[in-house]
């Protein structure tokens, strides 16, 4: 018998993995990927960074909690880990380069990331509700 993967379970249920939104989001964010800056980022909202920083803690407890409960695995709890580890630094990093304050483009890159790395959880966490 083979092993359940995520896109299977997808599978399994009628959904088209590849049509679905959670079967997009199954994968974490891809190291190297610094967030959304094209045309269309001007449309999005920025947050004032202690917005920012609550996400952060939230993401942070999810994780933790995702570990805790099983339905993150250890390499999908460190590569979340890490990313998260990544936002801080960046945050960290072009803050200082401008004397504290957080350029738009690189609120808006953060932003994405955020967003990204949630939908990821959110996947995780419905494919071990699936399963």
């Amino acid at each position: 018998m083979e092993e359940a993967t995520p896109m299977s379970i997808l599978a399994l249920q009628g959904v088209d993995p590849r049509h679905s939104p959670a079967g997009e989001r199954l994968s974490f964010a891809d190291p190297d990927w610094r967030g959304l800056l094209d045309e269309r980022a001007d449309d999005v909202a920025l947050h004032p960074l202690s917005r920012i920083e609550r996400r952060l803690q939230t993401l942070a407890a999810w994780i933790a909690g995702g570990t805790a409960y099983g339905w993150l695995g250890l390499y999908q709890s460190r590569r979340a880990g890490f990313e998260l580890q990544s936002i801080r630094a960046h945050i960290s990093h072009e803050s200082a380069r401008h004397r504290g304050a957080l350029p738009d483009d690189d609120r808006r890159a953060v932003q994405s990331r955020l967003d990204r790395l949630e939908r990821g959880l959110d996947a995780a966490r419905l494919v071990a509700s699936v399963g």
